[in-house]
Order: C-alpha cells, then sequence, then structure tokens
C-alpha cells in the first residue's frame, strides 16, 4: 500500500475529491474504474444538491410574502429536515434562510413602495411581514432609511431625473 496525502478540505463534501486526486497522484491508473464510479457518484450527489437547491429557491420565490413562511414549512415541504435544509442554504446560497428570506421582502417593499401608492404598513403585510414595527426596523437595517423617506427619495430623484415640479410628481406617483 502506498500512503499519499489528500488536499485539506474545508466542507465533508470535498473529502472524496480529496481522495480521488490521491489516487491521481499515486499514479494508481489499474484502479481507474473505482475513481470513475467515485467521480460518478460524485456528480450525482452535486446534481442533487443543485437540484434541492432549485426547488428550495423555487418554493421559497412562491412563499416569500405569506407571513407563515418558516424553516420548518420549507423543510416539511421538501421532505429534508430543518438541519439539512439550514447547512444547504449556508453552503450554496452564501447566507441563512432569514437573511434570504428578508431580503427577498425587502425587495418587494421596495417595489410596491415605488409603484404603488399603498401604505408602509399595508406594504408591510403585503411583503409578509405583519409586525410593522419589525418591518420598520427591518427595513431600516437593510436600506439605511425608514420607507416613508425612501419613498420620498424615489419621488425627488424621479422629479430631478425629468425636470418635473414636486407637485406634478406627488400626483403622477
Amino acid at each position: 500500500y502506498t500512503v499519499t496525502a489528500g488536499e485539506i478540505v474545508d466542507k465533508l463534501d470535498d473529502i472524496r475529491a480529496s481522495y480521488i486526486s490521491c489516487y491521481k497522484k499515486a499514479g494508481r491508473l489499474t484502479d481507474l474504474h473505482v475513481v470513475k464510479k467515485d467521480l460518478q457518484a460524485l456528480e450525482k450527489k452535486e446534481s442533487h444538491k443543485k437540484e434541492q437547491q432549485d426547488e428550495i429557491l423555487m418554493y421559497i420565490e412562491q412563499n416569500y410574502r405569506s407571513a407563515d413562511l418558516s424553516q420548518t414549512q420549507v423543510a416539511d415541504a421538501l421532505r429534508i429536515s430543518t438541519y439539512t435544509l439550514s447547512r444547504l442554504f449556508k453552503n450554496q446560497i452564501g447566507i441563512g434562510f432569514t437573511e434570504y428570506v428578508n431580503t427577498k421582502r425587502i425587495e418587494y417593499a421596495k417595489e410596491l413602495l415605488l409603484t404603488t401608492k399603498q401604505t408602509t404598513r399595508d406594504i408591510a403585510e403585503a411583503a409578509g411581514i405583519p409586525n410593522y414595527n419589525y418591518f420598520l426596523r427591518l427595513f431600516k437595517a437593510m436600506t439605511g432609511e425608514s420607507p416613508t423617506s425612501f419613498r420620498q427619495k424615489a419621488k425627488r430623484d424621479y422629479a430631478h431625473e425629468n425636470n418635473f415640479t414636486s407637485e406634478s410628481v406627488h400626483h403622477d406617483l
């Protein structure tokens, strides 16, 4: 037997790739069928992870405006554990579940602020955040300004870019 040091890995999933690289370093071409089998298993696992990621993102896209959306609900709907969902999210998306959903909700709220005359309270509910005070804090934390300031600034910017008076913009928007 020959012992070959593999690559140092950060994730458990990378151990198989490190194992395969050891075979290559050792020049064990006679075991190529084993390596090929391992590569196929690795590709299948990666493909499955990608499919899971796509399913998760699609489910969130369809449901993020629901105030009831939770990590448990998504995990149950996709028949995976909350731990698996959390790990997949962090490893594949790069941010946590709650941060992702809140970002989607605030982006939607910004769109509504710019395209409707709805009150900020109604927009908070429409975006899936029925706790108005939480919505205000979250909006400010993510954008640096309150929803009202965001809307007013957008109106001023629009007026300035299009050479409108503030009165005509107020009526148009």
